[in-house]
């Protein structure tokens, strides 16, 4: 209850009185969100209520202001006693920054990869599953998005749209590479089928190179023996000639020593 003292100070502008029922309503709900049960829960979902109803109030507040209900006086007021978040009032002045859910999606040293919260990235340019940001909770908060939608609200109409058409992207790309790799597969099949042609014939022609030159040689060798065995029939002619008429032999080798006489 320490907000009600910080609004009954001395220097309180006039109308700030309007703000306190706004204030002691988001409290109490956050008396029941610190209260609720956390054994169903991961670790880092045990704050995601927290940082949904710190921005609804300040939200609030906020349209508040800019529909005229309360003064810039109160507002700054309301900021110095520390009742609402300046850095995140001051950030929805900025363009692109009207719906930020959180100053800390914007701290790059809170993520693994050194950027902001997977939050800020616009729901069409996401990749892969939908998921909310670890921090928050929140799963876009994106100008373009009309968020920021959190973990627990009903899935709006665009974000359904852009299911459906991703899921038909993904439809499509999954025949297109079943489809590409069927044509791989026939390519494949018929590249196998031309090379086990191509490898037939050169066993073929290898077959029938190496069966000529083996009937090359065959060729040689019975040539060869032929012709050994027409030397040694000769040599066999002689040898008999010689044994059958030794008188001839005798008159030849008296016939050259006459002549050497």
């Amino acid at each position: 209850m320490a907000w009600r003292y910080k609004l009954r100070v001395k220097n309180a502008p006039v109308g700030v009185e309007v703000v306190e029922s706004v204030l002691e309503k988001h409290e109490i709900r956050m008396r029941e969100v610190m209260l609720e049960e956390v054994e169903d829960k991961m670790r880092s979902e045990l704050t995601w209520g927290v940082h949904r109803i710190h921005w609804e109030k300040n939200r609030e507040i906020w349209n508040m202001y800019k529909d005229n209900k309360i003064s810039k006086k109160v507002l700054d007021f309301l900021m110095k006693q520390k009742l609402i978040d300046h850095a995140l009032l001051n950030r929805w002045n900025k363009p692109g920054y009207e719906r930020l859910c959180s100053t800390l999606v914007l701290s790059k040293s809170n993520t693994n990869f050194g950027t902001t919260g997977i939050c800020r990235v616009p729901l069409r340019q996401r990749h892969g599953q939908i998921m909310p940001n670890v921090q928050t909770g929140c799963v876009s908060c994106a100008s373009e998005d009309k968020g920021p939608i959190w973990w627990n609200d009903e899935v709006p109409d665009r974000v359904k749209e852009i299911i459906r058409k991703r899921s038909g992207e993904f439809e499509e790309d999954e025949a297109h590479e079943n489809g590409e790799v069927e044509e791989e597969e026939v390519n494949k099949d018929s590249s196998d089928d031309g090379d086990g042609s191509e490898v037939a014939g050169n066993t073929e022609s290898l077959s029938n190179g190496r069966l000529g030159s083996e009937s090359e040689k065959e060729e040689e060798l019975v040539d060869k023996n032929r012709g050994n065995e027409d030397v040694d029939d000769g040599q066999n002619e002689e040898e008999q000639d010689e044994d059958e008429n030794p008188s001839k032999r005798r008159k030849v080798s008296q016939n050259s020593a006459s002549s050497l006489e």
